[in-house]
């Protein structure tokens, strides 16, 4: 499961942005990953810097992610490349790791 917030994200002084990721495999042992986002403090960017994490990962999986835009863009990038103007974007560095 991945997910992504951002406390106070209309303000750009004060928003924080952090994503989580959590394995359901092994539930006695599940594995966890979490962090600050980086660079702009937006839900969007959390979001997609939790997928691109679990993207790393070794191993066969699947992910979930209550994220409509994200799991919409995924699913068109099985398919064709990422739109140029879409790399131009506030999270476009995080979108060329995807």
């Amino acid at each position: 499961y991945t997910d992504g917030s951002c406390l106070s994200p209309s303000d750009p002084l004060l928003s924080r942005g952090a994503w989580a990721v959590v394995s359901a495999v092994g539930l006695a042992h599940p594995s966890r990953a979490a962090q600050r986002a980086s660079g702009s403090q937006t839900i969007g960017r959390a979001e997609l810097m939790a997928v691109v994490w679990f993207i790393g990962a070794n191993g066969d999986f699947y992910a979930c992610t209550d994220c409509l835009y994200l799991q919409q863009r995924l699913e068109l990038l099985r398919h064709s490349p990422m739109p140029r103007q879409a790399m131009e974007r506030t999270s476009g560095d995080v979108w060329k790791l995807a």
